[in-house]
């Protein structure tokens, strides 16, 4: 019942607002992207509600708010050897924010979470429950730099880069990614540059209880390109004081260079991403890449407008782990559902190749189905998860063949403030995933998300 009062209580803001501007839609990823100061004015204030509050000339405060209900089935509830069962589950997620303008060139933005998880069998994920707690926190100072505008961004806050390859918001599991750091960003003509050092928040149960990891840092420069074709260049450091690899534990130190190039020509659209890595764990050199590509052709003419896709990825595995190197690709904070919403697979040691088709019956309705077959890139290395544990131990079997997933994807944007998405998918195990005693596996998911 409290829940369907939170929910009750949401759809009622996001009807008031119904006629507000669309900056607050579920086409951006972080709420301190929208932009209501056309509220402000006069005519507008009528049916701004609590999008703009102003005070004095040029200072206004803008609330929000996000729920988001996640209902997760799985049978098995795990692929690795385990008991057998149905395992059903309701995630719900609520997020309410505050953004203070202060003038042009100073901002306070300030969004608490909660988090809660029921009915999973076992152990909850670490994801899963977060009581009360600061999810961002964070203060801007701005400047004009040259003919580009210079902010300095200092407190918790969320970081995406790109396709949430390397450094996402986790936006499907329960509780949001954030950092702790500070972050220079320019915005000029041609290119966004951010400059930024933090940590990661370690996400507890209890309320008021979120700290940065000291054990973990991440720092490095992101440049976007604004024109098509898009470029996107990178370098990430990254610090671990408690990795683990083949059984050991250790210091981890990477230093990962990449470039992103996604273009759209008529019905043709790509993007492909290129990875190294360098560094150190313990007393071995690390040397890693991963390989992304996908693309597609769309006959806009045809009902639907449906779309023919392919991706195919290759990241690297430890082919000689006894060689004094390391060559297992560590994603450090991806998206943990990029080959598929049930989150088996990490982008280590890992080869896919993955045909799809999507339709668009209405511009606010999509459907995509897609049939993943999945290899390891060494057969030395094992088979990992998206926090880097094996799933499937290196030893299981010689085959390199993992199995293969399929999923049937939808997502329907209601109007700006509800999102509806579901998939279902289908893992079947291959040699490699079978010798290991895996299992197959059958998940669904259905979520709804309102946004005010």
């Amino acid at each position: 019942m409290r829940t369907i009062g939170h929910l009750a209580a949401l759809a009622a803001l996001c009807a008031a607002t119904a006629a507000g501007a669309a900056a607050g839609s579920f086409g951006k990823t972080f709420r301190y992207d929208d932009d209501f100061s056309a509220l402000c004015a006069p005519g507008a204030r009528a049916s701004a509600a609590a999008k703009c509050l102003p005070f004095g000339r040029t200072s206004y405060l803008s609330l929000g708010a996000d729920l988001r209900l996640r209902e997760e089935a799985a049978d098995p509830p795990r692929v690795v050897a385990g008991p057998a069962g149905r395992d059903a589950y309701l995630l719900r997620r609520i997020l309410a924010h505050a953004d203070l303008h202060l003038g042009a060139h100073a901002r306070a933005f300030v969004q608490l979470g909660n988090h809660q998880a029921r009915t999973r069998n076992g152990a909850p994920k670490a994801t899963d429950r977060d009581g009360t707690d600061l999810s961002q926190a964070f203060v801007d100072l701005s400047m004009r730099a040259g003919g580009g505008r210079l902010t300095w961004r200092l407190g918790r806050q969320e970081m995406n880069f790109g396709a949430g390859r390397l450094v996402s918001v986790r936006n499907t599991a329960n509780a949001r990614r954030s950092f702790d750091g500070a972050a220079a960003i320019l915005e000029s003509g041609a290119w966004d540059v951010r400059a930024f050092a933090a940590r990661p928040v370690l996400t507890r149960a209890a309320a008021w209880d979120d700290i940065g990891d000291q054990s973990q840092a991440l720092w490095g420069v992101y440049a976007r390109g604004t024109r098509a074709p898009a470029l996107e260049l990178y370098y990430l450091g990254f610090l671990d004081r408690r990795a683990r690899f083949a059984g050991l534990t250790g210091e981890e130190q990477r230093h990962t260079l990449g470039a992103r190039w996604t273009a759209t020509r008529g019905a043709w659209d790509a993007d492909v991403e290129g990875t190294g890595q360098l560094g150190r764990f313990r007393d071995a050199d690390i040397r890693a890449f991963a390989l992304y590509g996908q693309g597609g052709y769309t006959w806009r003419g045809l009902p639907g407008s449906p779309r023919l896709g392919l991706r195919a990825d290759a990241i690297g595995g430890d082919r000689h782990p006894r060689a004094g190197a390391l060559g297992t690709f560590n994603p450090l904070y991806a998206t943990g559902t990029y080959f598929g919403q049930n989150g088996l697979f990490a982008a280590a040691n890992l080869i896919d190749l993955a045909p799809s088709l999507r339709v668009t019956p209405r511009r606010d309705l999509m459907l995509e189905l897609s049939h993943a077959l999945l290899w390891r890139y060494s057969a030395r290395d094992a088979s990992y998860t998206p926090a880097l544990t094996p799933l499937v131990a290196a030893d299981a079997a010689p085959s390199r063949r993992i199995g293969t997933q399929t999923q049937l994807a939808g997502s329907w944007r209601v109007d700006r403030h509800v999102l509806i998405e579901t998939a279902l998918l289908h893992f079947a195990p291959a040699a490699f995933a079978r010798a290991g005693r895996a299992r197959s596996q059958n998940f669904a998911m259905a979520s709804l998300d309102l946004r005010y």
